[in-house]
């Protein structure tokens, strides 16, 4: 990205994508919650939210280059 941004906005930004990373582990956690073990349903949703946050936080990165 051109120009430089404020270095809050960069920790801002760099907080965002590990709040991501970290929201994915905890939704994989809950899935095993009621009986220990990830339903296909569940690795279905996981698996659509795991390629959503990695585009987000892949979005965010450039926004810091």
């Amino acid at each position: 990205m051109k120009g430089k941004i404020s270095p809050f906005l960069k920790i801002s930004i760099t907080n965002e994508s590990m709040r991501a990373s970290s929201f994915l582990k905890q939704c994989e956690v809950a899935a095993q919650k009621d009986d220990g073990i990830i339903s296909k349903e569940e690795q279905e949703v996981l698996k659509k939210l795991k390629k959503a946050i990695q585009d987000y936080v892949k979005t965010l990165d450039k926004l810091t280059d």
